[in-house]
């Protein structure tokens, strides 16, 4: 029974275009029945009308372009739940290098009690991804959003975070809390979506916060701003790791070395071959 159920919503919501529509309503079942994915296949109750109404209006809500984490409340990011709300922007899987690059450096440079700044944290994904594998780093994170502030905290209650992440609203380094002790690692996914091309994002993308989304004219603003500030607030030797936009790996590069600032600037790919991160070390 359960299994025709999910067919039907499946079938549905790719009728009006959504991919990877079955998968859509497993999480909205799982959601509603307070279980897993895989565990929505062994029971073969029958929904109550409460639940049916419940299903009726997240379909809707998948119809009408809503994220799906958005409509369930959460996501998952590097093995952890978080919670989701619409205003905030929504962490991706390819975020998670961002992660995987920060404690790859930790770990080749040995790096002791690492203090650590996250630009742009959004709903606190990747402070609390680093804090739970490096226990003994103390991060900083920032972002313009009272919405994504008040989220990132909550987030990091969840896991029992509050006290080792010090969430502080501000625009990049321009943030209360930043002290003037330098950082080993700067870490960001910042805006790079060019102006122009936000309105041709997809129906979901578009219903999350601009200011998470707008790059400027180019896709380029904050990554300018954090080459040129980013000196300022690093050890030496100390890392920028910055998660990429399509296309302009090459142009980056040549900024950070323009500067006179970095060295050893390097490009990583991500599954798909495409470059993903970005690895610069102040010397």
């Amino acid at each position: 029974m359960m299994t025709d159920i999910i067919t039907a919503v499946a079938k549905r919501l790719t009728g009006y275009g959504i991919e990877s529509g079955r998968a859509n309503a497993e999480e909205m079942l799982g959601d509603i029945l307070g279980c897993g994915r895989a565990d929505i296949y062994l029971g073969d109750d029958l929904l109550t009308e409460e639940q049916i109404g419940e299903l009726e209006d997240m379909i809707a809500r998948r119809i009408a372009g809503e994220p799906l984490q958005y409509i369930i409340g959460s996501t998952g990011f590097f093995g952890s739940d978080l919670l989701l709300e619409n205003g905030v922007f929504i962490p991706r899987p390819e975020t998670e290098l961002v992660v995987e690059s920060v404690i790859d450096i930790v770990h080749e440079r040995s790096i002791t009690k690492p203090r650590i700044l996250d630009l742009c944290t959004g709903s606190g994904n990747i402070p609390i991804a680093l804090t739970k594998i490096l226990c003994d780093c103390r991060i900083v994170a920032t972002d313009i959003s009272d919405k994504a502030i008040d989220l990132a905290q909550k987030n990091a209650a969840a896991h029992d975070l509050q006290d080792r992440i010090d969430f502080t609203k501000g625009d990049l380094f321009e943030a209360p809390g930043i002290s003037k002790e330098p950082f080993d690692i700067i870490v960001s996914n910042p805006p790079y979506i060019s102006t122009d091309d936000i309105g041709c994002l997809p129906a979901d993308v578009k219903m999350e916060p601009v200011e998470a989304l707008d790059g400027g004219i180019d896709g380029m603003d904050f990554y300018r701003r954090i080459i040129k500030t980013a000196p300022s607030f690093l050890k030496r030797p100390g890392f920028i790791v910055m998660e990429l936009a399509d296309g302009i790996a090459g142009d980056l590069k040549r900024q950070f070395e323009a500067s006179g600032y970095f060295a050893q600037v390097e490009i990583l790919k991500d599954l798909n071959l495409k470059d993903r991160i970005v690895v610069a070390e102040r010397v």
